[in-house]
């Protein structure tokens, strides 16, 4: 039995259909441990079908194919976005604010993209996205990753590295004065990290001028894909 792909991104809301192609012998009965995200079941002949109703983080599943001879498993991994509720994680009770600078705009690019925040002639200048099995949020100016006197910036944090997460701060980026609040907030906080070096990271808090080579770039891609 086979899936055409491996991992499926999905949208809240959206009707979906996964086929299984079987090339082997009858199937007589399919299950799935553990259970499909809300709203998505496993039908008869072994496709998954329906309207996820709610968002998931990225979950393995395996369907098992049974038959009078025995069993087989395969493992996909599914997740489930709804961007709006992202949108309302991050603004909760949020009205304006004066970060204070001069911000470049920070565009929302593609599918799993959208603005968080905008200056007054309707620019976004914060953004965020899904990536792979990751997250990112840029900002349009460095000085408000870690301002001090707004609670964005923690909620920024917790909404990209989850809770209690090992956060590094990146070498130069002149966020090490960051380091008491997140710890407060109940983070672990590594110092000085390159992206040579992700081993063992959450997320990076990092300034994106024109520092890091192509080679930093890819280790920086590679961390987001696999859930950085």
């Amino acid at each position: 039995i086979s899936w055409p792909e491996s991992e499926y991104i999905l949208k809240s809301n959206k009707s979906i259909s996964i086929s299984v192609t079987n090339n082997g012998p009858e199937i007589n009965t399919w299950e799935v441990h553990p259970e499909l995200p809300s709203g998505l079941i496993l039908n008869d002949n072994g496709s998954i079908s329906g309207i996820p109703d709610s968002r998931t983080n990225w979950g393995e599943y395996t369907v098992w194919a049974n038959n009078t001879g025995g069993s087989v498993g395969l493992t996909i991994s599914i997740v489930v976005h709804d961007l709006r509720a992202d949108q309302n994680d991050l603004l909760r009770g949020m009205g304006e604010a004066d970060f204070g600078g001069w911000p470049s705009p920070i565009l929302p690019i593609g599918e799993w993209s959208f603005p968080v925040a905008f200056e007054s002639s309707g620019i976004p200048v914060v953004s965020a996205s899904h990536v792979g099995k990751g997250k990112i949020l840029g900002y349009g100016h460095e000085s408000w990753v870690d301002s001090q006197n707004h609670p964005f910036s923690l909620r920024a944090v917790e909404w990209v590295c989850g809770e209690n997460a090992e956060v590094g701060l990146a070498y130069g980026s002149g966020f090490d004065d960051f380091e008491d609040k997140l710890i407060e907030a109940g983070h672990n906080v590594h110092l000085s990290i390159t992206p040579s070096d992700l081993s063992g990271l959450d997320c990076l808090l990092d300034e994106f001028w024109n520092g890091h080579d192509d080679s930093d770039n890819h280790a920086l891609v590679d961390f987001m894909l696999s859930g950085g």
